[in-house]
């Protein structure tokens, strides 16, 4: 279906790379070194982690690890509650449908899926009816006030959302249709009144928003060739940083007063929140598949490996061998997936605690639970 909407591309918004634009770029080194973006405006405070690590699981123990629901799997597992069998804690589905991009806290859980975002009970049941939380209508009349540069023509067109992030008491979502981040209130109405919108323009036909990072104040999504940031709660539009590593940008990951991305060059950062002088910096230029970051590591998946980089010594650590498609981390525990298979990474093994029905697309970790989506539902098992 054709884009029945009128724009015009900000081109002041644009931080360009080209010769006489509001960049410096000294060219793409070795992980160690970085570049040099100018920009003006855009801030994205947040509060510092008070997570502590968890300490590492038991070696060894007498219990039997297939059937005992203390010592589920390996030494130390506890399964809180559900049955353990042969090696796995029970798992619950929480949710089915067509399922695309999803987020969770662990007491709410939103899903993108072809033309809407749902809301749903993190805690299921399986069968629970999931709300609808964002109008398109809504979005077009956010975006409208105020003489913004939409220019809207015909019919309100439908949603198109690929990446959905939860911080606070918001939900944050990308919608290529809109090319915007639409933030709106966990609980209760989302209407033009309480929802937010930062907004990008780009004429180009590249992907928009396909990940999402966002604190209380701010988020970041990618947009053709750049990186868009701003304030999402209000009406804002979006400063855009562009430059070769930016192109591309398939995941981001935030932490620590510094955003993280995937892209075909490999894994780059930016210390926010972005001021003018900030400095790219590059990590590595080694393909992945998903990233994560916390206080102290990077962690990728990738197609022979899972592995960690220090943020202060910059050394690489392997984790396990083998073919990963997502990672996470929460606590110092690191989690990833491949094909149906959920595992927990520690002494070197991937450990099996979960095996889904299909193929695992993301996972989210809360402080209790490890959750899993595939194409048709989303899943939990106790961490």
């Amino acid at each position: 279906m054709s884009r029945s909407l009128g724009h015009v591309f900000p081109k002041q918004l644009v931080l360009s790379i080209a010769l006489g634009g509001c960049a410096q770029v000294v060219g793409l080194e070795p992980p160690s070194s970085g570049d040099t973006i100018i920009v003006n405006g855009g801030s994205t405070e947040r509060a510092p982690s008070e997570s502590k690590p968890l300490p590492p699981p038991q070696q060894e123990c007498a219990a039997d690890v297939l059937h005992d629901a203390n010592n589920c799997g390996f030494c130390g597992r506890s399964c809180g509650g559900a049955a353990c069998e042969n090696g796995l804690c029970r798992p619950d589905i929480v949710t089915r449908g067509s399922i695309g991009a999803f987020a969770t806290d662990g007491v709410d859980l939103f899903y993108a899926s072809s033309n809407a975002v749902r809301g749903c009970s993190a805690a299921g049941p399986a069968d629970q009816t999931c709300r609808s939380v964002i109008r398109s209508e809504d979005v077009r009349k956010k975006l409208a006030e105020g003489g913004s540069r939409w220019r809207f023509e015909g019919p309100t067109p439908p949603l198109r959302p690929l990446a959905v992030t939860v911080f606070g008491d918001r939900v944050h979502v990308t919608d290529d249709m809109y090319r915007s981040v639409i933030s709106c209130p966990k609980t209760g109405v989302c209407d033009a009144s309480t929802m937010g919108v930062l907004y990008a323009i780009d004429e180009r036909e590249s992907a928009s928003g396909a990940s999402i990072a966002a604190d209380g104040t701010g988020a970041f999504f990618p947009i053709g060739s750049g990186l868009a940031f701003g304030n999402a709660i209000g009406r804002s539009e979006a400063v855009v940083v562009e430059a070769a590593q930016t192109t591309g940008i398939r995941k981001l990951a935030l932490s620590k007063d510094e955003l993280f991305w995937l892209s075909p060059s490999g894994v780059h950062s930016l210390k926010t929140p972005v001021r003018a002088g900030t400095t790219i910096a590059s990590w590595s230029t080694n393909a992945a598949n998903d990233i994560a970051v916390d206080d102290g590591a990077i962690y990728l998946a990738t197609n022979t490996d899972a592995h960690r980089i220090d943020r202060a010594t910059r050394k690489t650590e392997l984790l396990v061998a083998g073919s990963f498609r997502t990672i996470a981390v929460s606590d110092g525990a690191v989690y990833a997936s491949w094909d149906d298979t959920l595992v927990q990474i520690f002494a070197g093994i991937a450990h099996t605690i979960a095996e889904a029905h299909d193929t695992i697309r993301a996972i989210n970790v809360t402080k209790e639970h490890v959750y899993w989506a595939t194409s048709s539902e989303i899943g939990r098992v106790v961490r």
